[in-house]
Formats: C-alpha cells, structure tokens, sequence
C-alpha cells in the first residue's frame, strides 16, 4: 500500500509499517493493529485520513483523548486516527460558551473552567477523553443539575465518512447533531465541540462509610432520600475492593455524594438527610472544586488497562425489591467495583427522543468492574450468571458503560424507535459502515 499520498497531505505524523516509528505507536493498541496510523494535527489531517481510507476501501478507527482497552482494537484493515493533539480548550466571551478539542480530556477542561466559575457535566474521571465521552452520554457529578455531558453539546464539527467537512447543530444538519448525541462514533470524526457551560464555583464533597451489615436498609432509605433530593445533590452507592487481590483484600462500603453548591447553612440542611441514614459509620463533608471531585486512574495516564468485564443497567424502577435483586448480584462477585449512581432531575427531563440516549426515565444506572486474572475471558460466564437477574429489571444499557460488543448490546442501549431512526441516519452520512470500530449501528 503506497502511503506517500497521505503523508503529503497531513501535517502530523503518519505511522505505517513501511517506517520506523510503527512499531512504537503500534504499542500502544492491541494486535494485529492498524494499516497505518495518522496522528492528526488538525481537522484537514482528519479529512485526509478519511479520503485515503475510501480510496483504499478501509474503515476507519478513532481515537480520542484518555484511555482505550481492547474493546475495539482496530484491525489491519483500519485507518487508525489518533485525536490526540487536537485537545485545544477555550472559553469564549461572558456567555460560557465553551470549544474543545475531542482530544483533551476531562480534567483539563475542568481545570480551565473553573478559572471562569463554570463547569460542564463530564465523567468521574481526569483522563477520560471529551470526545468518546460525550458523544456516548457523559453520566457524572452534575447529572441530576445539568444532565448528561451531551446535553450541554450546542454543536460540533463533523468529517463525514465522503471526507466532507461539516457543521452540526440544532440549526445545521440537525438530524447528524440528534445521532451524535448518543450514537457515538458511528457517523464522522468530530474534530472540535462546542458547550454550553454553566455556573459553578464551590462545591461540597460527601463521603459515609457503611456498615456492610446493613447495605439494603442504607440503600433504601438512599433511595427515598434521593426521590426528592434537591437537583444539587448527586449521590453514588459504591462497595469497592480496598487495593488490589491478595491476603489483605477487602470491601470498602460507602456512598460518595456531591452538591452542587458552596458550603452554607442552607447546604447543610439540604445533605443533612445524608449524612442521618441507617447504617452511617462515619461522614465527612469537604468544599471541593469541580475539578477536585475528578479520579484520577490507577498509574496515571497512559497505565495499562486492567483485564475486566464491565456491566450496567438502567433501572426504571429502584423499588425493594429491585435493591435485594442488586445487592444479590454483589454478593456473588469477586474483586469488583460495584455501584449504583442516582439520576432524575435534570437528566430525566429531557424528552427520550430529543437526543439518541433515549433512556430518560431511569432513577438509576447500576455498574459492575470485575477485575479478572490475566487471560482470563472478559465474557466470565460467573459474571454474566450474577448479573442476568439485573439485567432482566432493565430498561437499558448505557454504552460507555460495559465492554460487551455486539447487536445484542446496541438493541439494548436503544429503543427500537431511536435504533431504527439512527439507523436511517447511518444510511445517509455512513452508507458504506466505514466507522464500525464502535457498538455499531449498521446502515439500512
């Protein structure tokens, strides 16, 4: 393959096996590896990319800034395009209109947001990339204030499978700019966004340590606190292990709640029910800002992901029922990071077809980490066995969410109205499947 065409026309770097800078940038994805790889330096370079893959009749992969495991390794038949360097973050004007590259990651915009008393509802990570994120959904420590992340994208900037570059918008190709929010990558390269921030300054972290004799009734009583939780109050259950398997190993219980303002009379009033549910062992209450409240991973950016299977389902229901039916799925897991993260509010009051994440009526989305040995297969047929009871209460999967691929996965993360709408659109601005390094929705 004759790659002397698509050096000419990118300004970054091209990595193909005919040079001697493959191997180390091939490193960094899973075997056999892309054809070649384009790391972009600009949206021209993307549009490069794209046009030399239909040339050569070769899909295209992504991707964007953060970190990626093997769930969708580009294979030799790819285009690898790497979005790392397109991670400028700017705010523009009074009007927290925020632009950013699809390669910057979480903990960089927060960090130039908050110079401005700004924020936008991201992940709960520092080195999840914007771009993946976003278009997937976004679920984080602002979801019941502002939403999911996708509901802050006012636009975006699109490399279209024809290698046509484009705007998206709700008054530019409104039906791209619907399937973006939600659809993942399935229909171009977004090359930059645009955001709609909002104000935020202070915040007050919350962290109660349980009592692991008494999960379902802290979990109850959670649920009834959150059914009418002021919007500000955003609260996760977790039970997660301690450090990694060994003689010491064990579970750390506790919910992780944030709110939404700065430490005053009134925001200890409003997470006081919090900190008097059953089962607190103890509590602390810290201001933080935005960006204080983001993880950081294990190892850093760039750390080797560990071999897991991930699950989750959302839940339109959270009676008592559905707790015991979840805590019955913990109880049969082994190491593992177990969570169920509260929504409504604002997440809920978007309409379920005015974005491609459909799901809206959920109070909960439930979460599974299982850590596995080396080699073992990420589809464990113990975890699938533990979590089936929960995924038959579902209403739906959440994509960013789990590491099973498949039409299996996609029917579930879209009711069949959205799916059959997304797909139309894949007909008109994918036709050929070029982005299908996803959970992909196929052409009709």
């Amino acid at each position: 393959m004759d790659f002397s065409t698509l050096r000419s026309d990118v300004s970054g770097t091209v990595f193909s096996p005919d040079n001697d800078g493959f191997a180390e940038a091939l490193a960094m994805y899973s075997a056999p590896g892309p054809a070649v790889i384009v790391a972009a330096a600009s949206a021209d370079d993307v549009v490069a990319a794209v046009r030399f893959a239909t040339a050569e009749g070769l899909r295209v992969a992504v991707r964007s800034g953060g970190h990626a495991g093997p769930i969708f390794s580009p294979g030799a038949d790819r285009v690898l395009i790497d979005l790392h360097a397109l991670s400028s973050i700017v705010v523009t004007g009074d009007d927290g209109i925020l632009e950013v590259g699809p390669g910057a990651v979480w903990g960089d915009v927060a960090t130039e947001l908050q110079q401005h008393g700004l924020a936008v509802s991201s992940g709960d990570t520092a080195a999840i990339g914007v771009g993946g994120l976003t278009l997937g959904g976004g679920i984080g420590w602002l979801v019941r204030r502002d939403g999911l992340a996708l509901d802050s994208l006012i636009g975006a900037v699109v490399v279209l499978a024809s290698g046509e570059l484009v705007a998206a918008s709700a008054d530019e190709n409104p039906e791209l700019f619907w399937a973006l929010r939600g659809g993942g990558g399935n229909f171009g390269v977004v090359t930059s966004l645009r955001f709609q921030a909002h104000p935020l300054g202070e915040v007050l972290a919350i962290e109660l340590h349980l009592d692991p004799s008494r999960l379902g009734e802290t979990l109850r009583a959670l649920r009834d606190v959150m059914l009418t939780a002021p919007e500000q109050l955003n609260a996760t259950f977790a039970v997660i292990p301690n450090g990694p398997p060994g003689p010491d190993f064990a579970f750390v219980h506790h919910v992780v709640a944030v709110y939404a303002a700065e430490d005053s009379a009134e925001s200890r009033a409003a997470i006081a029910p919090l900190l008097a549910l059953p089962g607190v062992v103890d509590s602390t209450v810290t201001p933080s800002d935005y960006r204080g409240l983001l993880a950081e991973l294990p190892g850093g950016p760039g750390a080797p992901i560990p071999n897991v299977t991930v699950r989750d389902a959302l839940l339109g229901t959270f009676d008592t029922a559905a707790i015991d039916v979840v805590l019955a799925a913990r109880d049969q897991l082994g190491p593992s990071v177990f969570t169920v993260r509260f929504l409504g509010g604002a997440f809920g009051r978007v309409a379920p077809d005015a974005t491609a994440f459909a799901h809206r009526s959920a109070q909960v989305i439930v979460n599974i980490v299982e850590f596995l040995p080396p080699g073992a297969p990420a589809a464990s047929g113990r975890v699938s066995e533990a979590w089936a009871p929960v995924a038959a209460l579902s209403l739906g999967s959440y994509g960013n969410f789990t590491s099973e691929v498949g039409p299996h996965v996609v029917a579930a993360m879209y009711p069949p109205a959205t799916l059959a709408r997304l797909r139309a659109a894949k007909t008109v601005y994918d036709p050929q499947n070029r982005f299908a390094d996803n959970e992909n929705i196929t052409p009709d």
